[in-house]
Formats: structure tokens, sequence, C-alpha cells
């Protein structure tokens, strides 16, 4: 049963670009651009750490301010970001926090080039790349959105009306064989059998991943009987904050020290599973494929091979935070405006139609978020760059000829006519993949070839309080708000 429930979490995480998501400049935010960083106190060495740390949050804030109007709630997560820099030991988390300005930095470089990217479609981030006379539209989404159900989520919708306009002669997907499959067996059966769904050569899959050669390893199980104490009392009604964090607080506190990232995830899911809303970008984008009969790239790699690297890693840097974490999970109150605030800014990103800002928000949130700041940075940089180079790799080839069937049938250049191809794939995906291309030969463009699609989307259901900041924002937001 443990082996059969650690294989379904395996196929959660993978969804992860970064956990929550994997969950961010856009067009409406140039006003921001050119907006300059506040001025640096001068620091000596660091002597001056406290100097140091607020002088570095208060221009990771302005970074962030050009992403989102929740000004309240950025001011709780730069507080736990704060914190965290006061009690970090021997300036590892100075180096995070520098890394992640200058990143925020290009960030807004790229984003007021006269080629902007990513750009914001509505919910989506978007990147469109050419060479000579072919083209890839990237198309990053977030995995879900915290607190949106799912009838609810503008991301699904956003996707297959991209797809639809554009008329691709490819898409390729953030799956892999057995992701792929699965969103495979849900297709309605009247789309069954309309397209060819492809995967990379081999060589551009890499090597076997270690679990698959050699099975689970122990920091990849469950505390079963915990889990199901936990998933007891929570039943199956959409999980509040308080329980969320009542929850969280458990796990740390009772879980077996080679079982603490697995049960954190197996919560996760808990959680996703009341909404319906995970991972249903990946499928609209199969289902919008199937309805176009497009061929299908699974392009991204085995799960195996991410898994085999990041959890251990989660795994151990959590371990050594848990004391810490379990101090601030105890001031529940506390907790709750921290997790309420994160959530609320990457709502906000999506419901009101600026995707282009998910992947800066995802970055600069996941540092900040106390006593697991630092796993968040390291585990960013395995879940990106093997499965970036990878991916784009898959496409180029593809759109040259070079796939193969699913079902291991014999490789067959049936692309040979294709220029066209659509990418999707998580929001925090599309920096890197657009350098990737960039090896290749693509530059980046403003627009794909026919234009950005441009149609006016309902607005999603999500209360009063909401909507008042969907109304305001979407004057400024473009694409599909």
């Amino acid at each position: 049963m443990w082996r059969r429930r650690a294989w379904l979490l395996l196929a959660l995480l993978a969804l992860l670009a970064l956990p929550g998501l994997c969950f961010w400049r856009p067009g409406w935010s140039q006003a921001f651009v050119n907006v300059p960083p506040r001025k640096h106190r001068q620091t000596v060495g660091f002597r001056a750490t406290s100097d140091v740390a607020e002088d570095l949050i208060a221009q990771v804030g302005d970074e962030l301010e050009g992403c989102t109007p929740l000004k309240k709630e950025l001011e709780v997560v730069l507080n736990a970001g704060r914190n965290f820099l006061r009690d970090a030991e021997g300036g590892q988390g100075i180096e995070k926090f520098k890394d992640l300005l200058e990143w925020l930095q290009a960030q807004r470089t790229r984003r007021s080039a006269s080629a902007p990217f990513p750009q914001s479609l509505g919910p989506l981030s978007v990147a469109a790349l050419r060479k000579g006379d072919q083209e890839i539209v990237l198309v990053g989404t977030p995995h879900s959105v915290p607190g949106v159900a799912a009838v609810e989520n503008p991301v699904p919708r956003a996707v297959r009306r991209l797809v639809k306009a554009l008329k691709p002669d490819l898409v390729a997907v953030e799956l892999d064989e057995d992701r792929g499959g699965r969103e495979l067996e849900n297709l309605p059966a009247k789309l069954r059998g309309r397209s060819t769904v492809l995967l990379p050569p081999p060589s551009a899959s890499g090597s076997p991943g270690l679990l698959e050669a050699f099975g689970l390893g122990p920091q990849l199980r469950l505390d079963d009987a915990l889990m199901e104490q936990i998933r007891a009392r929570l039943g199956k009604s959409q999980m509040s904050v308080k329980d969320y964090i009542r929850a969280m607080k458990t796990i740390f506190d009772k879980s077996s020290e080679k079982c603490l990232a697995m049960n954190v995830f197996a919560l996760d899911e808990l959680r996703a599973e009341a909404y319906g809303d995970w991972g249903r970008d990946a499928g609209a984008a199969v289902q919008a494929a199937f309805k176009a009969a497009a061929p299908v790239l699974l392009c991204d790699l085995p799960q195996e091979w991410t898994f085999s690297k990041i959890i251990p890693v989660y795994n151990d840097a959590w371990v050594c935070a848990k004391e810490k974490r379990l101090a601030f999970l105890s001031d529940l109150s506390e907790a709750m405006r921290f997790q309420e605030a994160e959530e609320a800014i990457i709502r906000e990103a999506v419901l009101a139609g600026h995707g282009g800002d998910l992947s800066s928000l995802d970055y600069g949130l996941g540092l900040c978020r106390p006593a697991t700041g630092l796993a968040e940075a390291d585990t960013r940089r395995l879940f990106l760059e093997e499965r970036d180079s990878a991916m784009a790799r898959a496409v180029c080839e593809a759109l040259d000829g070079r796939a193969q069937r699913v079902l291991g049938e014999k490789r067959e250049e049936i692309l040979k006519g294709g220029s066209h191809a659509v990418l999707q794939v998580g929001c925090c995906h599309v920096e890197g993949i657009v350098a990737e291309m960039e090896k290749q030969g693509y530059e980046v463009a403003d627009a794909p070839s026919e234009g950005w699609p441009s149609a006016k989307a309902k607005k999603p259901k999500v209360g009063a309080s909401k909507k008042k900041v969907v109304t305001r924002r979407q004057r400024r937001a473009r694409g599909f708000s």
C-alpha cells in the first residue's frame, strides 16, 4: 500500500515547478519598470550583518512591489524574510538573498527589453522565440492556484484558448511518458486517437533515474499511520489555512526523520485533492492538442530523475530546521498570517491577469518562508536546470523531425513540415528554457508571427472581496484578461 501511495505522490511532485506551486513583471506593470531601487546603505563588510540584511530586504521589496499591488501582504512576507536573515548562521541567508536580488534585477531588464519576456497573457507567462521559419511559443502556467476551486481557475481555459488560436504544428507538454499516459487515459472518448503522441529521442531523455534502477529510497516513503490519522481528522472537505497549519505542525512534530519531506508533500496532496485543481494546466494543453489534431510531445525528464535529487535535499534541510519550523508553526496566528499573505499574492497575480509575474513572486516568496527558505532556493535550481535543458532540446529536435512515437514504435520523422510549436511548462521554467533556446539559435520575439491572440475571458467567481481587486487590475492586464 505504501509503495502505491508513494508513486502517487511522485506523480503529484512531478507537476511542481516549485511546490506550490510550481507558482510570477507583466505588460500592465511597465510603470514600475524604470523605478530605481532604493539607494544602498553603506556597510562595512559583514560585520554590519543586520544592516546588510535590511538593505537586501529593502531592495528585494522594491523589486517585488512591481509584481503585486498587495502591499500589506507583501510586507508580512518580507518581515518573515528579515527574521530569517537575522537568525541565519554563517551568512548563508545573505548569499541566497543576494542571488535573488540579482535575478529579480535581471528579470526587470528582460521585461523592459524591446522583445520582452516573460510577458503576461492573462494568467499565463508567455514568450515567443523564432529561428528562420521555426517558431516556439512558451506558455508558463501555475500548476494550481491556492484557495481557488477547479471551476474558478482561469488557467486551463486560457491554455486551451491559446492553443486553439495559434494552431501549432506541435504541442509539447511538461509531462514524461508515465504522467502523460495518465492524462491520455483521462481524455474524453471522442478525442482519443485524433493525435500522435511523441517522446524525445533516447539521447534527449538522459539515463534512467536512480529510483527506476534501484527502487524507492528511504526518503521517498510515508509514515502511513501518521498520514492516515491526519486524513481522518481533516476529512474530504476543503482544507482551511488554520487546518493546514495545524496539520503541518503535527507532521513536523511526529514524522520520522526519513519520511518528513514525503509527509509534507502528502499533506499538500490532500489539500489539492479537495480543491480538484492540481495539474489541470497540463491536462488542458493535452486536450487542446487533441482537439486541434496536433501531435503531442511529452518532453519532460522521467520523474525519478528529478526526485532522486530533490527529495533528499528537502528532507535533510527540513530535518535540520525542524525546531525552528515547529516554533514558527506553534504561533498559529503568525503562521496563518504568513500563509494567507503568500497565497493571496499568488492568487491575485493569476486572477488579475499578470501571469508574467509568477516566477518572480514564486522565487521571492519561497525564499522568505520561515525556516525552510534555504531549501526552497536549493531545490529550485535542481528542479529547473536539467529539466529546462532537456525540454528545450526535445522541442527543437521534434521540430527538426527527430521524435519517436510513445508505444515503442520505430522512430518516424513525421514533423518535416512542422515549423510552429507551443510548449506548456510551469511558469518558473520560462526564463531558463528561453536561455536554452537561445543556445540553439532562437531569438526572443515581441510576439508570434500571427500576433498574440486577444479574447475576453469570463471573470472567475471568487467572491466579493476578490472581485474588487480583479476589476481594478483588469484595466491594466493584457491578453486574455
